[in-house]
């Protein structure tokens, strides 16, 4: 995949994830940088999502519970 396509690719998840509550771009931006797509986020536990800079345990429970409700 060619680099503008995959920056357009990662814009559009960015999009996808500032639809839900709580997230806002930054941190849409440390999931997407951390994990690489949402659907691995979407299989990330929510150990694994506060263990992300700039994320916590607080808002790493909230993501967990907002995901675990569309799967």
């Amino acid at each position: 995949m060619g680099q503008h396509r995959k920056a357009r690719s990662k814009t559009a998840f960015q999009a996808e994830l500032l639809r839900l509550p709580g997230i806002g771009e930054k941190t849409a931006r440390l999931l997407l940088t951390h994990f690489g797509s949402i659907k691995e986020i979407l299989l990330a536990k929510e150990e694994g999502l506060a263990e992300i800079a700039g994320i916590g345990k607080q808002k790493a429970k909230q993501i967990w519970q907002l995901f675990s409700k569309k799967t």
